[in-house]
């Protein structure tokens, strides 16, 4: 499992670079920051094993919740349990310690059946439009390859790894149709 000084590291990388050369919560009013605005959609993000190690439960700026594993789709390897998260807005946000799903939005890793990582636009349901995915919005070069980099030492970790294989193969009836937003030169 990785542990807390690697999740820092993983943190710094991404605290360097942004989507977009500008707030791209300009352009929705920060909507998926909002998780209190859909309280019926359950919008939240996993703690990834381990990077709970960040954070401290009783800080308000977040909802904490446990939730079994089997109800997500979870790999077994996490154990019964998840913990997850709901942000309390961007008037609260902690971003120094904004969680991996957050960070990476709105790209996550998918595995290739040859195992190559590349990224895609975040393929699971959303109560919103996010005009970065809907306009297919340029994303920054460093931006794009640090969120390569945070996911290859992200799953480095047996736990990530699985959850990340796991969903990919999910995709496999879909593949042709999702866009590869970012994939290493080969």
């Amino acid at each position: 499992m990785l542990n807390p000084e690697e999740y820092l590291e993983i943190y710094n990388m991404f605290d360097r670079v942004s989507p977009l050369p500008y707030d791209c919560g300009k352009l929705c009013n920060s909507i998926c920051c909002r998780a209190d605005a859909f309280p019926a959609s359950h919008l939240f993000l996993y703690i990834f094993p381990g990077e709970e190690a960040l954070h401290d439960r009783t800080d308000p700026w977040l909802r904490w919740e446990t939730q079994r594993t089997e109800n997500h789709y979870l790999p077994s390897s996490w154990g019964e349990n998840v913990l997850t998260v709901m942000c309390r807005g961007p008037e609260h946000c902690k971003r120094e310690l904004r969680p991996i799903q957050c960070r990476s939005f709105p790209l996550e890793p998918h595995l290739l059946p040859n195992g190559q990582l590349n990224l895609i636009y975040c393929n699971f349901f959303i109560p919103y439009t996010c005009p970065v995915m809907a306009e297919k919005l340029p994303l920054s070069k460093e931006y794009l390859e640090t969120v390569y980099q945070a996911w290859k030492k992200l799953i480095s970790d047996p736990l990530i790894r699985d959850y990340v294989r796991e969903v990919s193969e999910s995709r496999a009836d879909i593949l042709d149709k999702i866009d590869i937003v970012y994939a290493p030169e080969i």
